[in-house]
């Protein structure tokens, strides 16, 4: 090698070693303690069937969520951003006020009134969002809106396999509004997401 060759990888390596060093991770703060040291005490044990929640966490853990939500340091934090994001739901006129409405009805047109294109494809994931709050909250009242304008979602004709984030949330939606689903809503939704 001359002279230029090793410039350049002397050039090359340094370069390398500073992007390495500017974006190492910064230092995790750890907000919570740490559960345990296997899977099991970390996250718990897969309920039975018919058990609802079960897929990200089981009726076990939701006891420690909410009172994980209801840490004024982390949780208040999570509720104010899902509460912010809901609000294009659940706030009059907004942008997805009509279409949640429409859907808590049985229109199956619903995804129509939607303000544009980008809100009407985060429909999925707001009614999801919307039966997570529900199952935190234990609002009954918005548990059957939830769970109806989720079994609606389900029934509009499309191919759910074609965006499988909306599959998802269909699916987590269905484990989140489960105890607020009647039995027909339940049957449209998982076999929607069979």
């Amino acid at each position: 090698m001359n002279k230029s060759t090793y410039r350049v990888l002397i050039f090359v390596l340094s370069s390398l070693v500073n992007l390495a060093i500017e974006t190492a991770p910064a230092a995790q703060i750890r907000l919570l303690d740490d559960p345990g040291p296997t899977l099991v005490a970390r996250f718990g044990m897969v309920p039975p069937p018919g058990v609802h929640p079960r897929i990200l966490f089981g009726p076990k853990e939701l006891t420690s969520l909410r009172s994980i939500v209801n840490n004024p340091v982390t949780g208040k934090i999570v509720l104010a951003r899902l509460e912010s994001f809901l609000y294009a739901l659940r706030g009059p006129g907004k942008e997805l006020t009509a279409v949640y409405e429409g859907l808590v009805k049985g229109d199956k047109n619903s995804l129509a009134y939607a303000k544009n294109d980008w809100w009407r494809s985060m429909v999925p994931f707001a009614v999801s969002m919307e039966c997570y709050d529900v199952m935190l909250g234990q609002d009954q009242g918005r548990g059957k809106r939830a769970g109806a304008a989720l079994a609606t979602l389900a029934s509009i004709p499309r191919n759910w396999w074609s965006n499988d984030s909306d599959l998802v949330a269909l699916a987590f939606g269905y484990d989140f509004a489960y105890p607020y689903m009647t039995d027909e809503q339940r049957t449209l939704v998982r076999q929607t997401i069979a």
